[in-house]
This record gives C-alpha cells, sequence and structure tokens, in this order.
C-alpha cells in the first residue's frame, strides 16, 4: 500500500473481498479475532471506511451465526453504492453489489 500510494499519492484506492474476519465493535461479530483487528487497523492506518454494513454470510446450519465477511474498503465512501441482495443459487452469502459512477470526459 505505501509503494502504491508514494508513486500515485492522490489516488484513490478501494479493496474488497471474503476476508472472513470478524470484530466485535467494528463488523458487529459475536467475538474480535486476530485477523479481525489486523484488518481493522490496516483500515485505520489508511484512513479507510467499510461500506458493507448489512450481514454477508447467512446462517445455514444450526449453531451459524450472521455476519459481516465480505468486506469493501475505502478511501471514497461517498462515491460507492453499496446494496446486499438476497443469495444466488445455492449459496449461504448474500450477493453484494457495488455502483461506482464512471464519468467519461466528451470528445473536443
Amino acid at each position: 500500500m505505501e509503494h502504491i500510494l508514494s508513486l500515485y499519492p492522490f489516488t484513490k484506492i478501494s479493496t474488497h473481498g471474503d476476508f472472513n474476519v470478524h470484530h466485535k465493535l467494528w463488523l458487529f461479530s459475536p467475538f474480535t479475532d486476530h485477523p479481525g483487528e489486523l484488518a481493522f487497523n490496516f483500515a485505520i492506518l489508511y484512513d479507510l471506511e467499510e461500506l458493507v454494513q448489512h450481514t454477508t454470510r447467512i446462517h445455514d446450519r444450526l449453531g451459524d451465526t450472521s455476519n459481516i465477511l465480505d468486506l469493501f474498503l475505502t478511501y471514497d465512501p461517498s462515491a460507492y453504492a453499496v446494496t446486499i441482495s438476497s443469495p444466488l443459487g445455492s449459496s449461504n452469502y448474500n450477493l453484494i453489489s457495488v455502483f461506482y459512477p464512471i464519468i467519461s470526459n466528451p470528445s473536443p
């Protein structure tokens, strides 16, 4: 991250994926694990905001809990619109859609 920012200091970076981390206060998990602490500290260090605010993994077995495991971290939260939809097929993960408007400059 430091290397990218040193080359492109005004770039707006976003990162997303199935992080499979747990953080009680940040992600409303039932517990905090070490990877959750690392992800939280990474977001703080690089001034990233987590945009997924609803559970992404739904419980499908006795004892499972619903969790936010899929994260979308960004410098520019106002530029994105995140929606959560029902799972596709037999998946036990909700579908996450992220909209980012791309504005093209018209040709002269």
